[in-house]
């Protein structure tokens, strides 16, 4: 939580350095990574509130997609290898031909889910 946060802490000073604080919260991996960050501070503020409960403070499912948000930092490192738009692109050039296989997947384990 402290790495995340002072990393967090250190691109939005340098932002505020440069006269960019606008551009900093318009970009939506900030906004991304703000908000992953977020739920531990309320948790920590939850747990010293009701007075340090041995089992810690209680899980909001909000609280939990919030943590969620941190996996998406994956596509913060997207953007430094090249072959990346290689593989979006054909990705979504196959999506139509893959549709059909999706589809008959995705009715087989509901069928056999049940």
């Amino acid at each position: 939580m402290l790495i995340f946060t002072a990393e967090f802490g250190i691109r939005q000073y340098l932002y505020i350095q440069e006269g960019k604080n606008g551009e900093f919260w318009k970009d939506p991996l900030n906004v991304i990574d703000f908000i992953a960050i977020l739920p531990s501070y309320i948790e920590l503020v939850q747990w010293i509130v009701l007075d340090f409960p041995t089992n810690g403070p209680p899980e909001e499912l909000a609280l939990k997609l919030m943590k969620l948000m941190k996996c998406t930092r994956v596509f913060k490192l997207m953007k430094h290898f090249a072959g990346t738009e290689v593989l979006i692109k054909s990705i979504s050039e196959a999506m139509a031909a893959l549709a059909i296989p999706f589809f008959f997947l995705g009715i087989f384990v509901l069928l056999f889910a049940s």
